[in-house]
């Protein structure tokens, strides 16, 4: 709040101080102060609104990616073409390669050929028009001979992406 006689360049001294709005003091203050007064708690309320939902927002992306990276179930997301746009770490644990090599290239080409056949995932189009299924999958794995793994698919969005999700049943079976 300035004097009344303040001109135009006291009016920008304060905001060079870092006044975030100015008002002259006069006649009128009586009836300005509580507008002004309540559009500055209309403003803080949105500010404490705005944190609140960034708060949530940054709260729910830690939990996100706690999950994926701790969830013990390799995960991998699909475009329509049946490219890799993302893994988790254990994708990249059971599967043996890097989300960094995985990205972009087909997911036929890094999983094995057996596993590819008999969990159907030649061609993932039809995927992406289903709500999702779950089929038993099988490879020949050289440490541990015969892997088995709970093959879950989902479509994700209408641009086509769609979630693979293999659980490692082997000790189960």
């Amino acid at each position: 709040v300035v004097d009344q006689d303040a001109d135009e360049a006291d009016c920008l001294e304060t905001f060079r101080a870092g006044a975030a709005d100015c008002i002259r003091y006069g006649a009128d203050h009586a009836e300005v102060l509580p507008l002004v007064s309540l559009e500055q708690i209309r403003r803080w309320r949105q500010w404490r609104e705005r944190t609140r939902t960034r708060d949530k927002l940054d709260w729910l992306e830690r939990l996100h990616e706690a999950i994926l990276s701790e969830l013990p179930v390799s995960l991998a997301v699909l475009d329509r073409e049946g490219r890799i746009v993302e893994i988790n770490p254990e994708f990249s644990r059971v599967f043996r390669i890097s989300g960094r090599l995985a990205a972009g290239r087909a997911l036929v080409e890094l999983l094995p050929a057996d596993l590819v056949s008999s969990g159907g995932l030649e061609d993932l189009s039809a995927f992406s028009e289903q709500e999702g299924f779950s089929r038993i999958v099988r490879t020949a794995d050289q440490d541990q001979g015969v892997r088995i793994f709970d093959l879950r698919v989902r479509a994700l969005d209408e641009r086509g992406h769609v979630l693979l999700a293999f659980s490692d049943i082997t000790r189960t079976e």
